[in-house]
């Protein structure tokens, strides 16, 4: 009698420090890269990918989300209509007010609002269940949101790009205040974003099948 095939044992899930850890990564890279209009679509385009990547990564390498048919193509299907929905809603608002064109960083803003949710999408799966993740999940939100403010707040600021002296505007320094208090109140907003990025996860494990190998 043969021996059954060993099974290659599964590799070791990443631990809750390292999955922070990459979901502050997320967040460093989601802002603004160019201080030029003209370069506008070099951002927007770098923003969309970084917004998507995290979700079609998860549902490509993580095995609980390989395990469900169909996985990938309906986490790639749900980004591109999200993206697709933000930018046909700019259209439209932009043409009701009797000006239809695209706003210059309608996808920076989206990705660095969003970026909570797509970093809890992908990382904070250490269970099937919603409360398995839940408390991961806004950790992870966090998170990306404290990178996103990294990038988008701290290094500009020092770097002198909210400074009265370099961008002629007298008010440049009120403005840092205002996006500071903003971005203060929206750690409440992202971890509540987490959650939703769990919520989504859990929903796309509840509603697909999990993919059973036949037997030889």
């Amino acid at each position: 009698m043969s021996n059954p095939a060993p099974v290659a044992a599964r590799p070791p899930a990443p631990s809750i420090p390292i999955r922070l850890a990459l979901a502050l990564l997320v967040g460093l890279l989601a802002g603004v890269y160019t201080d030029s209009s003209g370069r506008a679509i070099f951002d927007n385009a770098l923003a969309a990918l970084v917004l998507a990547l995290p979700p079609l990564l998860a549902a490509a390498l993580d095995p609980t989300l390989r395990t469900r048919p169909g996985a990938l193509a309906r986490v790639a299907v749900a980004v591109t209509l999200a993206l697709a929905a933000l930018l046909l809603g700019d259209l439209l608002v932009n043409a009701l007010q009797g000006r239809p064109h695209f706003d210059d960083g309608l996808i920076v803003l989206a990705a660095i609002l969003l970026i909570p949710v797509s970093a809890a999408f992908a990382l904070a799966g250490r269970g099937p269940r919603f409360r398995d993740n839940a408390a991961l999940a806004a950790g992870c939100g966090l998170a990306a949101w404290l990178g996103a403010g990294i990038h988008n707040l701290l290094i500009p600021f020092l770097l002198g790009f909210y400074s009265p002296s370099r961008n002629g505007n007298d008010f440049a320094d009120l403005v840092f205040a205002v996006l500071l208090v903003l971005y203060i109140i929206g750690f409440a907003l992202a971890a509540l974003a987490g959650l939703l990025g769990a919520a989504l996860r859990a929903w796309l494990l509840r509603s697909s099948p999990r993919f059973q190998p036949s037997g030889a």
